[in-house]
């Protein structure tokens, strides 16, 4: 019995850990060139966006543009705004999705958004 509790335990801890990744699809960038590009994009923006539309959201939530910033650490490339790490495929700038335009593959996400 004490054996099933352990697997049990083992495959909600992994299930846990799975999720948040699939959550972050352009969070982490493998190269600095989709990310410097990202950054370059989101300066020129006129309007940001966040939208998460396979997480359920109804509405975009506009973002305050401020310090934008592109950084690397031991899990890929990242871009931040205002201090935080943008996932770039919930972000929109123009109505555009940023992932696809800054060329980071993204799944389930419409390619642009109504102001």
């Amino acid at each position: 019995m004490k054996r099933y509790f352990v697997r049990a335990l083992v495959l909600i801890a992994l299930a846990g850990t799975i999720q948040p990744a699939m959550a972050d699809q352009c969070m982490y960038l493998d190269t600095k060139d989709v990310a410097d590009r990202a950054a370059g994009i989101l300066t020129a923006a006129k309007t940001i966006q966040s939208f998460c539309a396979p997480c359920g959201d109804s509405a975009p939530e506009f973002l305050r543009k401020g310090s934008i910033s592109v950084g690397n650490d031991e899990w890929g490339h990242y871009v931040k705004m205002n201090g935080d790490i943008l996932d770039l495929a919930y972000t929109y700038v123009d109505g555009k999705n940023l992932a696809k335009l800054a060329g980071c593959a993204a799944n389930d996400v419409p390619d642009s958004i109504q102001d």
